[in-house]
């Protein structure tokens, strides 16, 4: 009877094992399969906007006039002013990004590049001109015109959105939230990082050097395939 007991319980073990072994392998399979998709939805995504701020611009310009030895010629100035409405958008270019697994700690490291201004929206019937001036003798704002002053306007809410605003370090801060959810989402943890302007640089060499490589590699190829056909 002892016998017996030892043998169902020897058996016992063995299959808790087994069974431990084969659920032991199974899951780097599984989390492989989960950073696979973790890679195939981000990288569909290709850019992530991560985020939008709207504002209000002021577009001036006021021109003296013409001179002539030091002396100002009157009636040659001109002035504009025009008020309008616009977006900035901010994101991470996610064609290139990097993500490396840590099975024991069940969590993916991802890196990321840094956000940046996407794109500045602004509505041209949004745009309203409040004010237009010109001496007797100065030409009037064309639109041509208008549209210059506009876009230096807009060049100066680039600058303000970087700098004064610190537009981009908010996107950033979006970008790692977002991507840590969602792949809390797929059932593993996420460390977002951001890869550095030299790292991405270095990246960035080496996907050129690849390209410029394959295309050796054609050429060889080709090379190879115009010999055969002459030998032929």
């Amino acid at each position: 009877m002892f016998l017996s007991i030892a043998v169902i319980l020897a058996l016992a073990l063995s299959i808790g094992i087994n069974v431990w072994l084969f659920m032991r392998g199974k899951k780097p399979a599984v989390k492989q399969s989960i950073i696979s998709i973790i890679q195939t939805k981000i990288k569909d995504v290709n850019e992530m906007v991560t985020l939008r701020s709207y504002f209000q611009g002021i577009a001036s310009d006021t021109e003296t006039g013409k001179s002539v030895m030091g002396i100002r010629v009157p009636a040659t100035g001109r002035k504009f002013l025009a008020v309008y409405s616009g977006e900035i958008v901010c994101g991470c270019d996610l064609a290139n990004i990097d993500i490396s697994e840590r099975f024991d700690l069940n969590k993916v490291i991802v890196k990321i590049p840094h956000s940046v201004i996407m794109n500045i929206n602004v509505d041209p019937n949004d745009i309203k001109v409040y004010h237009q001036a010109k001496g007797l003798f100065a030409p009037a704002y064309q639109l041509d015109d208008q549209n210059l002053v506009i876009a230096a306007s807009i060049e100066e809410m680039r600058e303000k959105a970087v700098g004064e605003w610190d537009l981009l370090t908010r996107s950033d801060e979006n970008a790692k939230r977002n991507l840590e959810a969602f792949i809390k989402s797929l059932g593993m943890d996420a460390e977002v990082e951001f890869i550095e302007e030299a790292e991405a640089e270095k990246a960035e060499e080496q996907e050129v050097k690849e390209v410029k490589e394959l295309e050796e590699v054609k050429e060889i190829k080709l090379n190879l395939k115009l010999n055969q056909e002459e030998v032929l």
